[in-house]
């Protein structure tokens, strides 16, 4: 039995394309417009992004620098407005991001957050629930996600 491989000049073409025109991570934080969740977001700092999404959603974007091959790499958020305040879903990176999202948040939704949720237990995730408890915000999340955090010394 023979076995045979084609690969077609527009694929190898593609692939050279993707690789040529593939993110470059920007030395002071910016995501380039291959890596915002959405386009025309507001630059509020630096590192975070937000903009409205739907009707009281609003999607956030914050970076941070993982060094070597990654660079500046982009997390994506939430704020969703609710009866009793705002909710914060993901809280940035570190505790500046977090004070950051928790001003946005009363900005954007007009009242001070109600919540966060910790989605998992990255330091992408959870590196701003210092400023939340700091802000007497509750934060939420899977008490695996918890552990985890605990144990790889994450807030």
């Amino acid at each position: 039995m023979k076995i045979t491989s084609h690969i077609s000049r527009r694929a190898i073409l593609s692939a050279l394309l993707a690789g040529a025109v593939a993110p470059a991570y920007a030395a002071d934080g910016a995501p380039d417009f291959l890596q915002l969740p959405v386009e025309g977001m507001e630059r509020v700092s630096p590192t975070v992004w937000v903009k409205s999404f739907a009707p009281n959603v609003w999607i956030t974007c914050f970076t941070f620098d993982a060094g070597g091959r990654f660079g500046w790499v982009p997390c994506n958020g939430l704020i969703v407005a609710g009866e009793g305040g705002p909710t914060i879903v993901d809280t940035g990176n570190d505790r500046e991001q977090g004070e950051l999202l928790l001003r946005i948040a009363a900005r954007v939704a007009g009242a001070p957050a109600a919540q966060a949720i910790a989605t998992h237990f990255h330091a992408d995730r959870t590196g701003g629930v210092e400023a939340m408890r700091a802000a007497n915000v509750p934060v939420h999340a899977h008490p695996y996600t918890v552990g985890l955090a605990q144990a790889c010394g994450f807030p």
